[in-house]
Order: structure tokens, then C-alpha cells, then sequence
């Protein structure tokens, strides 16, 4: 049985974004193999217990998403943070935007392991960019995303 050549790269951008999540402290949950649609969800923790506030996250690995490809080493330093977008189709944005929850899209570059982010919005397109950096520091901004989405 053949194995699709960006399978191991999908596998290792889920991996490293659940890692980063559990280190922030706030708790990842998978959506499942027979799932389609959104890769996972976040669960927001605040002082230990979880809030029952939900982040759906879309997971795209590989540097083929960015619009603009660049072979540098670590995009985060070489593509300036306005540039750093990815490309997503439209039927998913719609889909994105129909969620009643807030959902993010996150760009996993398998080169330096570095993990970008941004948030989904009613006016994104499919030029969509991921300015945020996913590591153990984004446990406030991405708890800024819940409460934001709950605000309006």
C-alpha cells in the first residue's frame, strides 16, 4: 500500500502544533481521522480549569501553503510578518466562517519547526495571513481570540 508523500509532513505539523498547545497550557483535542473539515480544537484553560471555550484549528504544513515561497532557512526571520500569508480555498474560508466558534488557520514550516497563526475573520480572504507565531507564549492571544469572538 502506498503512503502519499506529504502524509509524514502532515503528521509532524499536528504533532508539533498539540505540543506547543499542551506547553501553553491550555488542552488540544484531535477531531479524528474520519473527520473533515477542522484538524482539532483548543480548549482554553484559565487557572487551571477549562473555560468550555472552543478554538477550531485548521493545520496546514509545508511552506507550498505561503503565497510567497522562500527557501530561507526560518521563514519567521527571512519573509517580513505582512507577507506571511498562505493560500486557502475559498469553499474552506466559507466553511471557517460559518463556524460557531472561532477558528484559526496554522501554518507549520517542517524546515526550522516553526509554527504561525491567525485568526479567522467575516472580511478574510484567500490570501490569508498568519502574522501570530504559535509557541508557549500565545496562551493570552489565543485566549484574546475566544473572548473577542464571545464579545461580538
Amino acid at each position: 500500500m502506498k503512503v502519499a508523500p506529504t502524509r509524514h509532513r502532515q503528521k509532524i505539523g499536528e504533532a508539533q502544533v498539540t505540543k506547543l498547545v499542551e506547553l501553553m497550557g491550555h488542552s488540544w483535542r484531535e477531531a479524528g481521522r474520519e473527520s473533515t473539515g477542522l484538524d482539532g480544537y483548543i480548549e482554553i484553560v484559565r487557572g487551571g480549569l477549562l473555560s468550555g471555550q472552543i478554538i477550531g484549528v485548521q493545520i496546514k504544513s509545508g511552506r507550498s501553503f505561503l503565497t510567497t515561497y522562500k527557501k530561507a532557512r526560518d521563514i519567521s526571520r527571512r519573509l517580513p510578518i505582512h507577507r506571511r500569508k498562505i493560500k486557502l480555498r475559498t469553499a474552506h474560508l466559507t466553511y471557517f466562517k460559518e463556524c460557531r466558534f472561532p477558528v484559526i488557520v496554522v501554518l507549520h514550516d517542517p524546515n526550522s519547526d516553526n509554527v504561525f497563526w491567525g485568526a479567522v475573520a467575516l472580511d478574510s480572504s484567500s490570501a490569508f495571513p498568519v502574522p501570530n507565531t504559535l509557541d508557549r507564549f500565545a496562551a493570552r492571544s489565543l485566549a484574546r481570540v475566544t473572548d473577542l469572538w464571545h464579545s461580538n
